[in-house]
């Protein structure tokens, strides 16, 4: 069970930078001389492009690097502050006000409540904020990829102690959308998340973003909200 939630917040830093290039720390970087103008930039672009957005989805794949190597592919929805997020082997769904982990092997749903202790940074509106009063980016050197060209910048934390060491992130030039996330931490594991197929404003019916336990007969529900 460790290993499994330990992969899923790991894909919720992905996906949280997907999500938002959080908006905060693109504003702190602006106000400081340690950020590069050039990757802040390239940031604000980002950021424009997927608040522009009422909805998205995309496919996505997370490579693990290191001591625990694993591999794990699938697809995010987003609309608004709900997300979904579905794996092989299990689903995460949050309507905004409770979390799904579906874990379709054991036949076990555990709901959660975001904003409770120790769950706040599941959420992907939430899961930069530790690092966000801190960052620095600097652009890198742009590099084609098959056939196009896509920028890279570097972001690191100004506290040498946090786990992230850094993250490096790659955007699309023409499009303004992410293509890749590389997570460093300060245990030598690499995740590297590669995004592809978004698919802007789609469809998405609120029910996506809840789970019906009647659904699933016989399955097994543990709560663990916080009241």
């Amino acid at each position: 069970m460790k290993k499994i939630i330990s992969l899923t917040v790991m894909l919720f830093i992905g996906l949280s930078v997907f999500a938002q290039i959080d908006r905060a720390l693109i504003e702190k970087a602006k106000a400081r001389e340690a950020s590069d103008p050039k990757a802040t930039k390239i940031l604000d672009a980002v950021h424009k492009k997927y608040e522009s957005l009422d909805a998205m989805q995309t496919d996505f794949k997370l490579t693990i690097k290191g001591e625990n190597e694993a591999e794990q592919s699938g697809k995010v929805f987003l609309k608004g502050e709900q997300y979904r997020m579905e794996l092989a082997d299990q689903d995460v769904i949050c309507n905004g006000k409770t979390v799904w982990f579906h874990l379709k092997d054991n036949e076990e749903v555990q709901i959660n409540n975001p904003n409770s202790e120790g769950d706040d940074f599941l959420s992907p509106a939430n899961m930069l904020n530790v690092y966000r009063e801190n960052m620095v980016g600097q652009k890198l050197d742009d590099e084609k990829v098959n056939g196009r060209v896509v920028h890279q910048i570097e972001i690191k934390p100004r506290e040498s102690h946090d786990e992230i060491t850094k993250m490096r992130i790659k955007v699309d030039k023409k499009n303004k959308t992410l293509t890749e996330i590389i997570v460093f931490t300060r245990y030598a594991d690499k995740y590297i998340f590669e995004f592809d197929n978004l698919v802007e404003n789609p469809k998405l019916s609120d029910t996506m973003f809840t789970f019906d336990p009647a659904k699933f007969p016989g399955i097994h529900v543990e709560d663990l909200r916080i009241e």
